[in-house]
């Protein structure tokens, strides 16, 4: 039996369950606390001595945990705010983790095989009807339950679950709205950046040192932005992220127009007037490594994988 510290959502204290499953801290799970049905995260493993009472079980791992979990590397920096800030598991979860805990789900129908169409019992109708839903499922291969419900019979698609003629996968739903808004825009034409000498010196001093803090200093339009691209470009060629912080969310609207320029669906947005599902999306696409550049002001808390270059505009 193995025994976790697992944080509750939406509640201050850490609660102890067991398992006969070996988890990983940072994996997200189901408990039940007082009566209900709660996403819970394990956040500690704990010694088999050290319990002395009573305790619930781990309902379940949560469904697309592996996508989801958090790394350990974040992990223990939200232990390090909780401790260093005097601070609890909720407060430093909420502000790491992107909006609420809820993901979206769509239960799918995966085309196996065909139906027979050699059934005496069935009448003619349904005859038809699975003949139609075979020619439907082999040229879709793949379609939301909700869809097949409108097409078709509730006994023929039941049927098809039965005779394994279709599987039911649940899949997480990740459908970026801003990805979509940037879609609508016409087509932008990719130009080269081309640096002065300044710049261009400013760019082969940072390239060459290693784990170094700078601090570019010029007005607004002097050309810093060009820098950054640059740097960030290059960080991309060698397939490292990056994190591009700007200090204002005023300065969102041209400041995503111009890296959406250069890096078109590369890049991952966060910041604080995103709902709560667009922060989810962007934060998963950025944990899935689909998206390789995240601009935003809450972005230090991003797992971008294989981080090359932190950027505070």
């Amino acid at each position: 039996m193995y025994y976790y510290e697992i944080y509750v959502e939406n509640n201050q204290g850490i609660y102890t369950y067991k398992s006969e499953e070996k988890y990983e801290i940072g994996q997200w799970c189901i408990v039940n606390f007082i009566n209900k049905d709660k996403m819970g995260l394990i956040v500690a493993i704990v010694n088999e001595n050290q319990i002395q009472f009573d305790i619930s079980k781990v309902k379940k791992i949560k469904d697309a945990a592996p996508v989801l979990s958090i790394p350990s590397d974040i992990m223990q920096l939200i232990r390090w705010i909780k401790n260093y800030y005097i601070s609890d598991y909720y407060s430093v979860i909420k502000a790491v983790y992107p909006g609420a805990l809820k993901l979206n789900y769509s239960k799918k129908a995966i085309f196996q095989k065909e139906f027979s169409e050699n059934n005496e019992t069935l009448e003619v109708e349904k005859i038809e009807e699975i003949k139609k839903f075979n020619e439907y499922m082999k040229k879709r291969q793949e379609v939301t339950i909700a869809t097949l419900k409108k097409n078709f019979s509730s006994e023929i698609v039941e049927k098809a679950v039965n005779e394994k003629v279709i599987s039911i996968e649940k899949k997480v739903i990740l459908n970026s709205k801003i990805s979509k808004r940037e879609k609508e825009k016409s087509e932008i034409v990719e130009k080269e950046i081309i640096l002065n000498d300044e710049q261009q010196k400013a760019v082969d001093t940072i390239k060459n040192s290693e784990n170094q803090i700078f601090l570019l200093k010029g007005i607004t339009g002097s050309g810093k932005t060009e820098i950054y691209i640059n740097l960030i470009k290059e960080a991309l060629k060698q397939g490292f992220g990056s994190i591009f912080l700007v200090p204002e969310i005023s300065l969102t609207v041209q400041m995503i127009q111009r890296l959406e320029e250069e890096f078109h669906n590369e890049v991952a947005i966060l910041h604080s007037k995103l709902t709560d599902k667009e922060k989810r999306e962007e934060w998963t696409f950025i944990r899935n490594g689909e998206k390789n550049c995240d601009w935003s002001k809450i972005g230090s808390f991003c797992t971008c994988s294989e981080l090359e270059i932190y950027y505070c505009g």
